[in-house]
Formats: C-alpha cells, sequence, structure tokens
C-alpha cells in the first residue's frame, strides 16, 4: 500500500489467492486503508484450519490433524518454545508418493492452520472489510471440496456488503491453463465497481526500464517461470560497441525460485550496464526436493530452453550465472553446449563439491540422520520413480541447531542426486575447467554455508585443467546470503563489462 501511494494510485484493489485470499481478507479487516475500493480473491478457504482439517481428514493424512496439534503443543509453540519441521503424509494428495505430501514447521502450522488461530478464518473477518468484494471459486477444486464460497458470500451480504461469487466451470484449485480467464473475469468485475473518485494512473517509473514477466517452454513440454530485465539504453549502446547481443541466464539457490533464493537485487544494475538478465526457475525451484523432481542433470535442458527463448528475442550469446546450489548448475551447464555461444560464468557462492561440502558440513553439525546413514537410506531411491519416493527431515543439516531453519526436507531421490556420492552434476570441481569461457567466482570470506577456501580451490583446479582465465573475488565480510549489495555488484560489474 506504501508504494501504491508513492506510485500516485487513489484506488486500489487487494486481491489474493488461497492462503493469499485469507491474508488481503485480514488486512483490509483490520487496517481499511482509504484507497481500497475492492476486494478479489480466488479460492479462497472460509476458514484454513478447518479446510485443512477436513481435507486431511479426507485423505487419511499421517500424521492426523490432531496428532500435528498435540505435537505442536508438546514443543510449546503456543508459548513461544520450540519448533520442529514435521512432513504430512497425504496431506495434499490421496497417494503416499512424495508429491502428495506436505512439509510444516510446528510454529508455522500452528500460526496459520492451528485450532487456535483466528487471523486465517476469513468467514469471521470478512464481515469488516468495509468494500464491495468478489469471490472467484474454482468449479472443480479438490482443495476446497466443500461450501467455502457461499458460506464468505453469506457473512459478507449479512454484513450489509455487495457480493459477486462465481464458480469457474472446469478450474482446480490452481486454475491450471486458466489463468487468463479468470484474471478477464476478474478484470470486468473491477470495471463495475462505483467510481466515487477519478483514478488516477501515475508514469511508470524508470522508463529506461523494461521488466517482463516471461514463460519458457522446455523440449519436454515443461513450463518455467522468468522475469528478464532489459534497459534500453545502455543495451543499445552496448551493442553498437561490442557488435553482439548477449544476456544473462540467472539461476537459483536451494529450494529457491526467481524471487526467493536468486539474489535478485543483481537484476537491476547487471540490466542497467546493457546485459539484459533472464532470472528464471528451474525443475530445481521451489519445493520441488520434497515433491522428487529435482534431479540435477535435467537442469542443463531448462537453461537451453532459456538460450532458445533468448535467440527467439535476438540474443546471439549468453552468460550463465547462478547462486548457490544455483551456481554449481551454472557451471555444469556452462560446460556443455547450450545453443549460444557462450561468453562467460560466474559463480556465486559455489561449493567444490555439494556431496563433499555437505558431508563435511553435517559431520560438523550433527546431522540426524548423518551424511553416512543417509547413504544406505537413499541408495535404493536413486532411480525410483516418483510414486516409490519418501519424504524425509534432515535435521542440522545447515547449521549446528535444531530449528526448522538448519533442517533440509528432501525426498531419498533429490537428495541423493544432489548431495549423495554419485552425482556428477552437483561437483563442480569436475566442470570449472571444461568451460570455454571466462570464468568468476565471487565468495563471502563469512560464509557458513559454503567454505570461503572452495572458490580459491575451484580457481586452482580449473588452471589446472588447463583454464586460465578463472578469476576470485573475495568479499570480506560477507556471508553465503551476500548481503552487501553494493560489495556483491561491486565485484561483478568490471569483469561483465570486460566479457559480455
Amino acid at each position: 500500500m506504501d508504494l501504491a501511494r508513492e506510485i500516485g494510485f487513489e484506488r486500489v484493489v487487494l486481491m489474493g489467492y488461497s492462503l493469499g485470499a485469507s491474508i488481503v481478507t485480514d488486512y483490509q479487516a483490520l487496517r481499511r486503508p482509504p484507497e481500497v475500493v475492492g476486494l478479489c480473491t480466488l479460492a479462497h478457504p472460509w476458514s484454513l484450519p478447518e479446510s485443512i482439517r477436513a481435507r486431511w481428514t479426507r485423505l487419511r493424512a499421517q500424521p492426523t490433524y490432531t496428532e500435528v496439534t498435540r505435537m505442536a503443543l508438546r514443543a510449546g509453540v503456543d508459548r513461544d518454545g520450540g519448533d520442529d519441521v514435521v512432513v504430512v503424509h497425504r496431506g495434499a494428495g490421496p497417494t503416499d508418493s512424495p508429491y502428495d505430501a506436505e512439509a510444516w514447521s510446528l510454529r508455522s502450522w500452528w500460526q496459520c492452520r492451528g485450532p487456535e488461530s483466528r487471523n486465517p478464518v476469513s468467514v469471521d473477518r470478512i464481515r469488516d472489510i468495509g468494500v464491495p468484494v468478489a469471490l472467484m471459486q474454482a468449479g472443480d477444486d479438490t482443495v476446497l471440496p466443500g461450501d467455502d464460497g457461499e458460506n464468505l458470500a453469506e457473512a459478507a451480504r449479512a454484513a450489509g456488503l455487495p457480493v459477486h461469487l462465481e464458480y469457474v466451470p472446469g478450474a482446480d484449485h490452481t486454475f491450471w491453463g486458466m489463468v487468463p480467464e479468470v484474471a478477464d473475469r476478474a478484470a470486468a468485475w473491477i470495471g463495475f465497481l462505483p467510481e466515487e473518485r477519478r483514478a488516477t494512473v501515475p508514469p511508470r517509473r524508470g522508463a529506461t526500464g523494461n521488466v517482463r514477466l516471461v514463460t519458457v517452454r522446455g523440449p519436454d513440454g515443461s513450463l518455467h517461470d522468468g522475469i528478464f530485465e532489459r534497459h534500453a539504453v545502455p543495451t543499445d549502446a552496448r551493442i553498437q560497441e561490442t557488435g553482439r547481443r548477449t544476456a544473462v541466464v540467472h539461476l537459483h539457490g536451494d529450494e529457491g525460485n526467481l524471487s526467493v533464493g536468486a539474489l535478485r537485487f543483481l537484476r537491476a544494475p547487471v540490466a542497467g550496464l546493457g546485459v539484459p538478465i533472464l532470472t528464471m526457475d528451474t525443475r530445481m525451484g521451489n519445493v520441488s526436493q520434497l515433491f522428487g523432481t529435482a534431479v540435477r542433470e535435467d537442469v542443463l535442458e531448462d537453461v537451453r530452453a532459456a538460450t532458445t527463448w533468448l535467440a527467439g528475442e535476438g540474443y546471439d550469446h549468453v552468460l550463465v550465472s547462478g547462486y548457490s546450489l544455483g551456481a554449481t548448475a551454472a557451471l555444469y551447464c556452462a560446460a556443455h553446449d547450450l545453443g549460444l555461444p557462450i561468453v562467460g560464468a560466474v559463480g556465486l557462492g559455489t561449493a567444490w563439491s555439494l556431496p563433499e561440502s555437505s558431508r563435511a558440513r553435517m559431520n560438523r553439525c550433527g546431522a540426524s540422520p548423518s551424511y553416512e546413514e543417509l547413504l544406505e537410506i537413499c541408495r535404493p531411491y536413486a532411480d525410483a520413480d516418483l510414486k516409490d519416493d519418501i519424504s524425509l527431515v534432515i535435521h542440522r543439516m545447515y547449521l549446528a541447531a535444531d530449528s526448522p531453519h538448519a533442517a533440509g526436507v528432501y525426498t531419498a531421490r533429490t537428495w541423493w542426486h544432489s548431495r549423495g556420492p554419485d552425482s556428477g552434476a552437483a561437483k563442480a570441481y569436475l566442470h570449472v575447467g571444461r568451460v570455454l569461457a571466462p570464468v568468476l567466482l565471487v565468495q563471502g570470506s563469512d560464509d557458513v554455508i559454503v567454505a570461503p577456501a572452495d572458490a580459491d580451490r575451484l580457481a586452482e583446479r580449473a588452471r589446472a585443467d588447463g583454464h586460465a582465465d578463472v578469476e576470485v573475488r573475495m568479499l570480506d565480510g560477507v556471508g553465503h546470503d551476500f548481503g552487501d549489495h553494493d560489495a556483491t555488484f561491486g565485484a561483478l560489474r568490471d569483469w561483465l563489462l570486460r566479457v559480455a
């Protein structure tokens, strides 16, 4: 809302999907900003606690809703006590495969799904929103199979609010494949809202920049979201200077996506140099490690799909970069044919070898199960189908603490293919010397996830393999999150101008 005011908008419609529908309803009921003229929600649960209780009961989830409640109370989350990670089998679907599982920290579950949580009970909050509401519900919703829309509409009408309730035929809970149609329906409703004052449409900020949400289609039909940023003036100047059109493909880190785990602060300054950048989801993204789909070698096809998309946009050279796990993937991909000539590869927080780094860190942190125990657990599932996989919670995998933040959540298959000893794609030292372009390794001296010495080890290995153009930039006092944004971009700037 502050950003909308800063830009100059006087009329705002709050929108939210699923959990987000509960959030915007709660926000509007408590705050009621004067600029808000309507509330539009999609796949809106009338009560998050009751919705998940009903779903888990119907699917015979394990542990049950009652059992998770007891686990949370024993941990003391209602008294600001301990916390833990729990995997709920059949929480999202009817099978025992990881794809139908859910993973929670007990604290987050208690706060938004527990029996004493009041904020996410929209049927109580919606009475106080004070503006017209549109409820766009999915016609074939198996996540919310009840009468959520009717319950919410009845509560809003009882408070004297204008209500539009609409079911989208054939839509599942995700509105998969039907988002444009749903957007049109929402826009049509917004168009009929009463205009008590003129809408202000301010000029777009940063007119030299062009940021686009794009979809990259892989050769197997897989779809990947991406954000593409291009600044016209410096890009055109760079094309004139170099005689080529170079763009960056940037890859996110562990269990991240293009927004979380991609060092998104780099996008604008890199594009500002005249080097457009595509930050994209790969099949490693979001919670694919929990769902069992994060097999590292497949990321090569995702990056090739990205270069195909860039070629269609007129670019003829590519630079591949990545953060953390994405840095390992970037070096692996840069050592292969990507369909466009490669001018460079950047790794930010690159481990010498994810298997070896994980083993050392897990042994140091006292992980449970231990690395050696996981080898025995996961080896039988290396080539298993998704339906035969199992879910794992690894305590103290990343840090020597018992908090969920220090734990890892994987399936046996995804752990084996990203951390197991046979995961060749996860061993950056095998690939760094095979990159046929300059390599830059940026590393923080205070990194507790990747050993700072790994950058120099990788550079030495590349040079031993005959690759002379490898540079290391060590950032003093910087951790694995590269929180010093200016220093991080500063380490890249002159190198990017040289190679791109």
